[in-house]
């Protein structure tokens, strides 16, 4: 009787989610949605690859998805043994293969982001060699995405305040101003090189965006870190950034500080003419307990996170909204959650939830 009552329960779970997913939905205002699964979800390659195949349905958050965006370490030929057991098999080699890349730039119309590192504790750039290898590393992985038939169109820059290389903040500053103007010329050469290689070949203006930690810096520096690089970057005649994500810790700070922060923070941008975006994830902590539903506990988080944003203003002020996940299960794989079927409780299922609660037509604490 136990198990006749959870199989009725769960296929009422189930058609309501069907259901949900069907309704066409508009937003009242200007916000691009973005996507970026855990490195290590065991169906990343289905989803992208397998897309059609009733089980791997996304359909529904396809519609609304502006961006894809892969982490480094999957679009890299060589992969050390921790990042490969991160990103669990979903490798540069599997991803054009599989012509996962391929769809997100064609059948998708999707434009594509690289999440990278600069000023990082494996990249700190204080060196000639350093600067090089750091730039040869992302022109590789440029080109190598385009022989699989993507285009990328952003380069993320994770974390370069997090003070993992011991500098002062115009320091910081400095050095990566410099690792993107270089980086920048470095990647136009390589087009025009593989213009000449594959002339029937799609390419596009790479830009760039900041992804920075807070409160972990006070939006003060945020401020004074943002409009050093735009200067510096306009000023020399290059692309300016596009977009700068606050990674946003919201258990440790107050609701009237966050709130005020961020507002401060867009009109500071909104001056410099660059898109402010948050990113809508989980914590990781109950994921490492093998007796938990970790895909169902991580979400939770997520949309504690997401409700908690929704009033104070803070997800309708966004410009660009990405839900993303870096999760650890026990046994250190990124591997949480599930990315599909959308008809489901996975990520893709938890961003069609997002949409819905940023055009406000859903009671966004009331997930799944």
């Amino acid at each position: 009787m136990r198990g006749l009552i959870t199989g009725v329960i769960f296929g009422v779970m189930v058609i309501g989610l069907t259901k949900a997913q069907n309704e066409e939905i508009v937003l009242k205002k200007t916000q691009d949605f973005e996507f970026t699964s855990a490195p290590g979800a065991p169906d990343l390659i289905d989803m992208l690859s397998e897309y059609d195949n009733p089980r791997n349905d996304w359909d529904t958050a396809r519609r609304h998805m502006r961006t894809i965006k892969l982490y480094h370490g999957q679009v890299t030929k060589q992969t050390n043994p921790d990042l490969a057991r991160m990103i669990n098999g979903n490798t540069l080699e599997r991803l054009a293969n599989t012509g996962s890349i391929r769809r997100i730039s064609r059948e998708f119309k999707m434009k594509l982001a690289l999440e990278v590192g600069a000023m990082k504790h494996h990249n700190c750039l204080y060196s000639e060699y350093d600067t090089q290898r750091a730039i040869n590393f992302i022109v590789d992985s440029i080109e190598e995405v385009y022989k699989a038939g993507g285009v990328v169109h952003r380069l993320d820059i994770d974390t370069s305040l997090a003070d993992h290389c011991r500098a002062t903040l115009n320091d910081v500053g400095f050095f990566v101003g410099r690792f993107i103007m270089r980086t920048q010329d470095s990647i136009k050469l390589k087009q025009a090189e593989l213009r000449l290689k594959y002339p029937d070949s799609e390419f596009a203006p790479v830009r760039w965006a900041e992804i920075e930690p807070y409160p972990f810096r006070p939006i003060s520096q945020h401020i004074t870190y943002v409009r050093k690089l735009q200067r510096d970057l306009t000023s020399s005649g290059y692309d300016s950034l596009e977009v700068y994500f606050l990674d946003i810790d919201h258990r440790i700070v107050s609701d009237e500080a966050l709130a005020r922060d961020f507002q401060i923070f867009r009109e500071v941008c909104r001056s410099l003419e660059v898109k402010v975006g948050i990113i809508i994830n989980g914590d990781d902590e109950d994921v490492k307990n093998p007796w938990l539903n970790k895909d169902l506990e991580y979400l939770r988080t997520a949309n504690d996170r997401l409700v908690r944003f929704k009033e104070l203003g803070i997800l309708d002020g966004a410009d660009i909204i990405m839900v993303q996940s870096w999760a650890t299960e026990a046994n250190g794989n990124r591997t949480v959650p599930r990315n599909v079927p959308e008809t489901a409780i996975t990520h893709t299922n938890f961003f069609i939830h997002v949409f819905k609660c940023s055009a406000g037509v859903v009671d966004c604490g009331a997930y799944p």
